[in-house]
């Protein structure tokens, strides 16, 4: 038996994933869990944050767009910050990787990237406009 995947959107193929977990050999493992989010709809995030990068400073600073992704991430999750490992008064911003965000948290992260952008005058790239085409969840 190969490796199987089932997004679970009908009884039939809730039905097909049981008759696979009852076929499979022992010791083989189930997983049940939320879809993650896709390549596509992370590129978009990027894209989004990448023209946010190019044209807004935080605290008077620069920053790229990982910087970015996880400074909204952390918002849409709740921000948490922990000392830096230095043991310094410095402090570590907790956020969510992108690679672990579920479908819905990417477009919520989205979605706040896409109302924060607006409210400061971004001017969206094409690559960004095709990503509210793509995903029109983000682009409320």
């Amino acid at each position: 038996m190969k490796r199987k995947f089932f997004k679970l959107v009908s009884s039939l193929i809730k039905q097909d994933a049981s008759d696979a977990v009852l076929k499979a050999p022992d010791g083989w493992v189930v997983e049940i869990k939320q879809e993650t989010a896709s390549m596509k709809r992370k590129a978009a995030m990027y894209c989004l944050a990448a023209d946010i990068s190019k044209q807004l400073k935080w605290d008077g600073k620069v920053m790229d767009e990982e910087d970015w992704i996880q400074l909204f991430s952390a918002h849409n999750k709740g921000f948490g910050f922990i000392s830096a490992l230095e043991g310094d008064r410095s402090k570590v911003l907790l956020s969510q990787s992108v690679s672990g965000m579920t479908t819905k948290v990417a477009n919520a992260v989205m979605v706040l990237i896409k109302q924060f952008g607006d409210s400061k005058g971004v001017t969206w790239s094409k690559a960004s406009a095709k990503g509210f085409e793509d995903y029109p969840e983000a682009n409320r």
